[in-house]
């Protein structure tokens, strides 16, 4: 989304069950420190989440070795 010439990113966590947005988080560039973000925060809210499927655009940010074995 632009606001005012600037680019921010909205990346959401959703639980495809029931389309709830468990966690999100907004930036002004998508790289993985941004990706990494959303998961740290998705982990310290959902203590009791052992897995979950990521689905992605398969850009470059999360289809990175590091992100994929998180």
């Amino acid at each position: 989304m632009d606001v005012c010439g600037t680019k921010f990113y909205l990346s959401p966590i959703l639980d495809m069950s029931n389309g709830e947005i468990i966690s999100y988080t907004i930036a002004e560039s998508s790289n993985i420190k941004m990706i990494k973000s959303i998961l740290d925060k998705v982990f310290r809210k959902h203590k009791e989440l052992k897995e979950f499927i990521m689905h992605s655009d398969q850009g470059d940010n999360t289809s990175m070795l590091c992100i994929r074995q998180c």
